[in-house]
């Protein structure tokens, strides 16, 4: 009896036991399940919120692209206009103008619809305005044009509108910066947002193994989504591709592909004929095209915008590059099925054995860029010469360090005549670059050094030399000239110029009166609170600043109002014509030195070869010339023997 009553007590307790155990698993089987399906579908929320603001940001770079261009083709055939001979064609580029001008008004309404709100929409309404300012007064400059005073309406053009559009440019540019710093900064909020989830998963997968494949599968899936798929048309992203050219790399068959940089053709015109969603489908419709062509282990990725690359088997190259002169689509317009043919222009970068996966991008990138200048060519393949060139400017910079500390660069003097008196009145020093005993060209490093940020320190290296030599001339009791030394726009950057410059006056007390610091016009529009403040810091500690190239840009007479220069230097551009008595040009050469004097302002004009345009600038009150007709640019010793004898004989 006791036996069986404890049988039954037993499989009462084992009952029990049994339910405690199925309700700890249900109970831990629903918590691990909700645990899932809550990060699961805040992944999913990621994923779609990721995806909407993606679609988003890509309209907005949409939108700068297509105002860029239009306001490019606009400012074409204003100077088209000015240059047309006949009124038939004048008339038809004004017409075309005005085309080009609704076209833009239009397109600024849509984005400003799009931008109510927004982070940028002050920035944006900057740029409305300025385009409002820009067309109100381009009626001046085609009845200018129009009724034949071309050089009036080029004068108007420079000194008036131009400052206008440079700033509206500007300004597109620093929002495109703004949005593709937003999208960037979104990305990486999202990895860290993902990176995050997944941990948490993790510890569901530990406390439940039997979710772990389910798990795994499911986040990875997500996660590779968010992070390496583009989130409008399901290709790759740009980082995808990236990594799998890196892999490749790492298992040394980066070599046996071909890369295609794809540039859809007027995509923004498609984009603002039917409206942003059926340019959103034709990318996701171009792109499933692209990928239906593709074999394994080939991949294709959006770059931005309306730019695909595809990494290809070289094998497979040539049919896919014949596949892309015409791919037809066919997508939903107003509910109508519709065909399109698209057509692209690509580069083509076949992979070289010991490229990394940073160089063929670099490399297929500058094709491209190459191939949009060309302009003829739809498909244009990397260039042997290009690439030779890219490796002559490396080879530039990694001499450069060792130049300088050997001092292979040396500063030449070019002076600088008072046009009236023909007496030395100052100079411009420049830099020449002995390398083994041979002179390379300035042509040859400057471009290189400025693109690398590297011509601020060649800067500061011929500053300092100036300033040693002219403390040595003070020392020998020879009288030294104001000497003008170049500062790239470059240094505007650096918070601490001024002082910078003046630390170094001060090593070889140098009097300021022989100190004049020379930026080109161009930093004015790059940085132009930057440029007021250090020309005023330089005022207050009286040390000269001048302004070169005046007039080689779009330039303004509001620049010198502004930014309060000793001197403006004209480009010798100005003087082509001079020679063969164009009156128009010597009379706008003549208003222009009477305006920036009128300003107090000191002009030398560059370049001067002949005497015919010395007689002419002398006649005009130019102050001072600068040219091969009096001087080249001269080394240290020849110049001391002209500052002993600042005379030039007539």
């Amino acid at each position: 009896m006791e036996t069986q009553l404890y049988k039954s007590s037993k499989r009462r307790e084992n009952r029990k036991t049994g339910v405690k155990i199925l309700i700890c698993i249900f109970v831990t089987t629903m918590i691990s399940v909700f645990g899932i399906v809550f990060l699961t579908s805040t992944l999913s929320f990621l994923v779609n919120w990721y995806e909407k603001m993606m679609a988003v940001e890509y309209k907005d770079i949409s939108y700068m692209e297509d105002l860029e261009q239009l306001l490019y083709k606009h400012e074409t055939l204003v100077f088209q206009h000015m240059v047309a001979a006949d009124k038939d064609t004048k008339d038809s580029l004004m017409a075309k103008a005005y085309e080009i001008q609704q076209e833009i008004n239009e397109l600024l309404v849509v984005f400003d619809e799009h931008m109510k709100g927004r982070e940028n929409a002050e920035l944006f309404h900057t740029i409305y305005s300025g385009v409002g300012s820009y067309f109100n007064k381009i009626d001046i400059i085609f009845d200018f044009s129009s009724s034949g005073d071309v050089a009036t309406a080029e004068y108007y053009m420079n000194m008036t509108l131009a400052n206008n559009i440079a700033q509206v440019n500007d300004n597109v540019e620093q929002l495109k910066e703004n949005i593709e710093l937003a999208v960037r900064e979104k990305n990486e909020q999202i990895e860290k947002q993902v990176n995050r989830t997944s941990k948490m998963v993790v510890l569901l997968v530990v406390m439940l193994l039997s979710f772990a494949v389910i798990e795994h599968l499911l986040c990875g899936k997500l996660t590779k989504r968010i992070v390496y798929i583009d989130p409008l048309t399901g290709t790759a992203n740009a980082d995808a591709m990236e990594a799998y050219m890196t892999r490749m790399q790492k298992k040394k068959r980066l070599d046996q592909f071909t890369e295609v940089l794809i540039n859809m053709k007027d995509f923004n015109y498609l984009n603002r004929q039917y409206g942003t969603d059926v340019g959103d489908a034709l990318l996701t419709a171009y792109g499933q095209a692209l990928r239906a062509k593709m074999q394994d282990s080939e991949v294709l990725s959006r770059q931005s915008g309306d730019t695909f690359l595809a990494l290809l088997k070289k094998e497979h190259a040539e049919d896919f590059l014949e596949y892309l002169k015409a791919v037809k689509v066919e997508i939903p317009v107003a509910d109508v099925k519709r065909s399109f043919d698209l057509h692209c222009r690509c580069a083509v970068y076949p992979i070289r054995q010991e490229d990394t996966a940073g160089d063929a991008l670099n490399n297929v990138s500058m094709t491209l860029s190459i191939a949009k200048r060309s302009g003829n060519k739809d498909q244009v393949w990397f260039s042997e010469k290009r690439y030779k060139q890219i490796m002559a400017d490396q080879e530039v910079l990694e001499l450069f360090e060792t130049g300088m500390k050997q001092e292979e660069f040396v500063v030449y003097y070019q002076p600088k005549v008072n046009a009236r008196t023909k007496k030395l009145c100052g100079c411009e020093a420049l830099v020449r670059w002995f390398h083994e005993g041979q002179l390379v060209p300035p042509g040859k490093f400057i471009p290189v050094l400025e693109s690398e940020g590297k011509v601020v320190e060649l800067d500061f290296y011929v500053f300092e030399h100036v300033c040693r030599d002219i403390a040595e001339w003070v020392k020998k009791g020879i009288e030294p000239v104001r000497i003008s030394s170049n500062f790239s726009k470059l240094h505007l950057q650096n918070p601490n110029l001024a002082e910078d410059i003046l630390s170094i006056m001060r090593k070889y007390e140098i009097d300021p009166k022989y100190i004049e610091l020379e930026l080109t016009e161009s930093s004015g529009y790059d940085d132009l609170v930057m440029l007021k403040k250090f020309v005023k810091q330089m005022n207050e500690e009286q040390v000269h600043t001048s302004m070169d190239d005046f007039g080689t840009g779009y330039s303004s007479l509001s620049m010198l109002k502004d930014v309060d220069v000793d001197v403006v230097k004209l480009d010798k551009s100005f003087l082509n014509g001079v020679d063969q008595g164009d009156e128009s040009k010597e009379k706008m050469i003549s208003h222009l030195i009477h305006m920036i004097r009128d300003l107090q302002r000191t002009v030398v004009c560059e370049g001067v070869e002949t005497e015919k345009e010395y007689e002419f600038l002398k006649g005009v009150d130019c102050d001072m010339i600068q040219g091969y007709l009096f001087d080249k640019p001269l080394p240290h010793d020849e110049f001391e023997q002209r500052l002993i004898h600042p005379l030039y004989q007539s």
